[in-house]
């Protein structure tokens, strides 16, 4: 009898251990979050693509959504003039279904695993830039052209996103209840000390979350993390 009370006892445990192994994947309850734990993150996220420019303004030019370590790219033919009260006031599975209502013209990509992390960094190891891909991603061939990372996507089946600086803040609108959003921005004068910055006329782009609550704020990605390659700028075959 005693031997079937310590069974089921381990059994109880096994089973808590997999339910909490389980919500520990959410990241509803986490304040710091990394762009890698909202792909990772069991629940569908969507973040919405913005560029502006001196000579455009602002423009809506895409989505992605994450789930469970996978991503993929929405993305619009030509600016749909959605605002982005309406963007991230939408769940997820609604997406596709209010552009299809609207008539708005897109493509697609698939939802594959996200296979790198590369973080470009100062010689002090502060990020520049970071790369996200569903493609496997060569170090050598990096740092020989870091434009590799992009030509190497297979157009329509892979998805990249990448950004310079994370940032945090709120909904204006006063008619509205307050959202809290998260934004992954590139930003051209982020990169002037590494000489990458074109001219001053470069588009932002911003990536832009809605966050659970206002406690939550988006971090760099974790510079022990495993699955993040690191590279210094120094070391970038740049001309």
């Amino acid at each position: 009898m005693r031997k079937i009370k310590y069974l089921l006892s381990f059994i109880i445990i096994g089973l808590l251990i997999v339910a909490l192994t389980g919500c520990s994947k959410s990241i509803e309850k986490k304040k710091e979050i990394s762009i890698k734990d909202i792909i990772n993150d069991k629940k569908e996220h969507m973040l919405y693509v913005s560029t502006s420019n001196d000579d455009e303004g602002l423009e809506t030019s895409g989505l992605y959504l994450t789930k469970n370590g996978q991503m993929k790219m929405i993305m619009f033919d030509e600016d749909p003039e959605l605002s982005p009260e309406l963007l991230y006031k939408l769940d997820a599975d609604e997406i596709k279904k209010t552009l299809d209502k609207k008539d708005i013209k897109y493509y697609e990509t698939p939802y594959k695993d996200v296979k790198s992390y590369i973080e470009v960094t100062t010689n002090s190891g502060d990020p520049l830039m970071t790369f996200v891909t569903t493609k496997d991603s060569d170090e050598k061939e990096i740092k020989k052209d870091i434009s590799n990372v992009f030509d190497t996507l297979e157009n329509g089946k892979d998805s990249a996103l990448f950004y310079t600086d994370v940032n945090i803040g709120q909904s204006q609108s006063p008619k509205q209840d307050v959202d809290y959003l998260g934004q992954f921005t590139f930003n051209p004068s982020s990169l002037k000390q590494s000489e990458s910055s074109e001219s001053d006329n470069d588009a932002y782009i911003s990536t832009t979350i809605k966050l659970d609550n206002k406690d939550q704020k988006l971090i760099q990605l974790p510079t022990k993390d495993k699955d993040v390659t690191q590279i210094k700028f120094s070391d970038l075959n740049v001309e």
